[in-house]
This record gives structure tokens, C-alpha cells and sequence, in this order.
């Protein structure tokens, strides 16, 4: 069956080392490079179901890995993965993966890179997040993948922010609550380097 076939691999990624469980909580997480705890924005990957988790797991952990990336997903012992992913009502729907890097530019760098790889596997899709049932509606969405999300966790005193918190202290601007400079919000739109490099690459083909 193909829900014991995901298990199986699920599980594996814990006994292969790639994950550990994170104690008291419904994670596993893999520790990259050193992480900054006060860089205050993290990325989130959707999934609204165990299946769509597994086939983004296979294109996604093998490369956040050879990125040095730290990152969390759901845990392979828990009996409510479908709640987490599928249920709307759960707080943490959609929510597949957490992504915490050091800096913008492994923001940038990790948003990009996925955004590719996200593309070329065909694992694009239209999410399905409704405002204010779940935390993951209250970021803002990266690209045109449909999976990459972002907000700012951490107040102006580098304190951790729930994102419902945040949505109820800055309704108009939820993912970005404490009004930050966003370094991301023109990551995905071209700009006259990329259409020239662009124009080039054509050039040199033709």
C-alpha cells in the first residue's frame, strides 16, 4: 500500500540520521549549519496532504540537506500527520515544512533554489489557505510554486511572535506585523540585469 510505502521512508529518514525527533512536539528536524536565533524570518513549505508531504519530501530534504539548511517537518510517529496537513481546522495546516535560515542571503539563496527545483519536479499547486483559520494564512506566499511561504517571527526586541499574535496586533500586514524592511518582496520579479543576462544566454545560443 502506497500509505505504508511513505511511512517506510518517513521512518527512514529518522534511522538514516537525516532527521531527528524533536522532543515534546510533533516535529523532526534536520540541524544545519549553525543557526542564527535572532534572524527573525523563517520560510514555511505547504502540503494539505501526507501524499503531496511525501512527494515533496523526496525532491525537497535531499537538496535543503546539501545546502547545509536547517529545517523541520512533521514526525513519522505521530497518528495525526493527516490533521496537521489535511485538517483546516488544525492551526498547523498546510504546514509540511519549516525552514530556518541564518541570514537574507540564505533566504534568497534557499527560496530560489527551491522555487527551481520546485518547477522542474512539477510540484507547483494552488494553495488552499483561508485567512484566519490556520497560522500558515497569515504569511505571505514566494513565487509562483505555490509552496513557499514566509513571515517574520521576532518583535523589534528579537521576541518570538505567534503568528496569530501578530495577526491580531497588525491585521493589515500579518506576515511582516512590526512593519520591517522586507528584503524579499521583489525576490521573484525580474529586473533589467536578469533580462539582459537573459537576452545574452539567447545570443549565445542562437
Amino acid at each position: 500500500m502506497l500509505q505504508d510505502e511513505i511511512q517506510r521512508y518517513h521512518v527512514d529518514l529518522l534511522n538514516n540520521g537525516i532527521l531527528e525527533r524533536t522532543a515534546d512536539t510533533v516535529w523532526a528536524s534536520h540541524r544545519g549549519r549553525t543557526t542564527n536565533p535572532h534572524y527573525m524570518w523563517k520560510m514555511h513549505l505547504y502540503a494539505d496532504s501526507y501524499q503531496d508531504w511525501y512527494n515533496l519530501s523526496r525532491v525537497v530534504i535531499p537538496w535543503l540537506v546539501s545546502q547545509n539548511a536547517t529545517f523541520k517537518t512533521v514526525n513519522p510517529d505521530m497518528n495525526s500527520i493527516e490533521d496537521i496537513l489535511y485538517n483546516r481546522m488544525d492551526d498547523q495546516f498546510g504546514k509540511a515544512f519549516t525552514i530556518y535560515p541564518n541570514d537574507d542571503q540564505e533566504f534568497k539563496r534557499l527560496a530560489l533554489g527551491l522555487e527551481q527545483i520546485l518547477s522542474r519536479a512539477n510540484l507547483k499547486t494552488t494553495p488552499n489557505l483561508t485567512e484566519g483559520t490556520h497560522n500558515m494564512a497569515f504569511d505571505r506566499q514566494l513565487g509562483n510554486s505555490g509552496r513557499i511561504f514566509y513571515r517574520a517571527e521576532r518583535d523589534a526586541q528579537g521576541r518570538y511572535v505567534y503568528a496569530c499574535d501578530a495577526a491580531a496586533f497588525n491585521p493589515k500586514q500579518t506576515y511582516n506585523p512590526y512593519n520591517f524592511t522586507d528584503p524579499f518582496v521583489n525576490l521573484f520579479e525580474p529586473n533589467i540585469k536578469d533580462i539582459i543576462a537573459q537576452i545574452k544566454n539567447i545570443s549565445v545560443a542562437t
